[in-house]
């Protein structure tokens, strides 16, 4: 919702006689704006499959056993992605 209220923004909005959606910056920054909410909707996904995996033989009533798993999977889960932004980050990107 939020980045298409972005993207109607710079396609309304004008500066210097020109809409501002056809700013190269403009649209770099609306593209990097879907890459993280593409990135983020990933790692969620990925993250609840992972949890929903370790869960599997788990009993269910061991609550104790669930929350450790749960974070394990989570911790795990939040090192992939944060040498994904580091690898990123050596390369240039954001």
């Amino acid at each position: 919702m939020a980045l298409n209220n972005g993207i109607r923004y710079a396609i309304d909005r004008k500066a210097f006689g020109q809409i501002i959606s056809e700013f190269g910056l403009i649209q770099e920054m609306i593209a990097n704006c879907a890459t993280g909410i593409f990135v983020v909707n990933r790692f969620a996904t990925a993250t609840g499959g992972l949890i929903d995996k370790a869960l599997a033989g788990v009993d269910k009533n061991d609550t104790k056993e669930i929350q450790e798993d749960a974070s394990r999977t989570t911790q795990s889960s939040a090192a992939s992605y944060e040498g994904v932004g580091q690898r990123d980050a050596r390369h240039g990107g954001r």
